[in-house]
């Protein structure tokens, strides 16, 4: 299973989504904005920043296998159950 790294230190009240440009956000920021997003339950915004990810680059796998497991989170099994299975291919 995905471990988050570390806590949130610094999340504001607004989701990282909506306070910076997702298209000027490098891949590494956005999963770790996906991280804190996760960290906080944010599932939403979580899986907003890694599918932003996979839509630049399909062939990332942290970025999969992590929007795999928020998306078991939120409970969409079938849902979790492709991205998991596109990981492995």
């Amino acid at each position: 299973p995905w471990q988050l790294s570390a806590p949130v230190s610094d999340l504001s009240s607004k989701p990282a989504a909506a306070t910076s440009s997702l298209a000027e956000m490098s891949d590494g920021e956005l999963l770790k904005r996906a991280n804190e997003a996760a960290n906080s339950n944010y599932l939403q915004e979580a899986s907003i920043l890694l599918r932003t990810v996979l839509q630049r680059d399909p062939q990332n796998l942290t970025a999969r296998n992590n929007l795999a497991v928020v998306l078991k989170r939120q409970g969409l099994l079938d849902q979790a159950i492709t991205e998991y299975e596109s990981a492995l291919a």
